[in-house]
């Protein structure tokens, strides 16, 4: 057979036989002598390309073995494996027929970045379209796990600030509520407290005190004025009495 010629009429004939056969096979179940000549996808190629070659198969209808074999780095796109029937066996994070895409729950191909809201951003947040933490109000941090400025109290994440929610009249503490000043009081410190009047200047409260008797500034209370002083109850003090009282 010179070179370039095509292939003999009985090797047309045995290819033709080969042919038929296997599409009877393909139909039909394998007997037990035939399980045993199972070789895949890819050794079925490869056996049918060296049968191909012994019967001096040229020209247009060569077959390529090399097209038909699964290679990982282009038909799984080089995110898996392939499989003994030249399927792909995907890595995790990726899924498709060629792993050309992100499996669910992870983001941004070909990266794929795993991103879950309850665990990745810690429940205080949801997961953006590259795989990240787009945190909630009051939360910050990659994972969501932090207070953002002005919020306290993690996991809660108070708002807390003194001039506004604690009328200028208290701080924040480490949970976001208000640490009222002496004389305030209520959640934002936007009353008088016990004792003290005149909101929001809140001093202290001065008590009636009897005739006779007199406001004490350190104790708060109204005390029997000294023998010889007298007070009508309208004055913090006690007075001289008058000459001849």
């Amino acid at each position: 057979m010179s070179g370039g010629a095509p292939h003999s009429e009985q090797g047309t004939h045995w290819f033709d036989a080969l042919t038929r056969r296997l599409a009877t096979c393909r139909a039909a179940p394998p007997t037990s002598e035939q399980a045993s000549w199972h070789v895949g996808r890819r050794g079925f190629v490869t056996l049918l390309g060296g049968v191909v070659a012994a019967i001096g198969w040229q020209g247009g209808g060569a077959v390529d073995t090399a097209e038909a074999a699964c290679d990982p780095s282009t038909t799984c796109n080089n995110h898996g494996t392939c499989n003994q029937d030249d399927t792909c066996a995907c890595a995790p994070g990726y899924t498709g027929s060629n792993c050309g895409m992100c499996a669910p729950s992870f983001y941004a191909y070909p990266t794929c970045k795993l991103c879950q809201a309850a665990s990745t951003c810690s429940g205080h947040g949801a997961c953006d379209s590259i795989g990240s933490c787009a945190c909630a109000a009051g939360y910050a941090g990659p994972a969501c796990d932090t207070c953002a400025p002005g919020y306290l109290g993690y996991p809660t994440c108070r708002f807390c600030d003194a001039t506004a929610t604690c009328n200028g009249h208290g701080t924040c503490d480490s949970t976001g509520s208000c640490a009222c000043q002496t004389g305030f009081a209520g959640p934002n410190c936007d009353m008088c407290a016990p004792g003290f009047s005149n909101y929001p200047n809140c001093t202290p409260t001065q008590p009636t005190c009897p005739t006779g008797t007199a406001l004490d500034t350190a104790s708060g209370t109204c005390k029997p004025c000294p023998v010889g002083t007298f007070s009508d109850g309208t004055t913090a003090t006690c007075q001289p009495c008058p000459t001849g009282q």
